[in-house]
């Protein structure tokens, strides 16, 4: 998956927009992700305060 990604469905387009960075490693990080489909909107975001150095593998 790229940072930005479309997927078709039966009924159009999802489109998503993907961010994610994390400071030393291992260290804190965190990712944001926003869905669009149609004039739907929803976002999603996490940030485990240290994450292992594998857990974005």
């Amino acid at each position: 998956m790229t940072d930005n990604d479309n997927f078709e469905t039966n009924t159009g387009w999802v489109d998503l927009y993907t961010d994610g960075a994390c400071k030393g490693n291992p260290g804190a990080g965190g990712w944001g992700v926003l869905m669009r489909f149609g004039q739907h909107e929803n976002r999603s975001a996490a940030a485990p305060p240290t994450p292992p150095t594998t857990a974005w593998n």
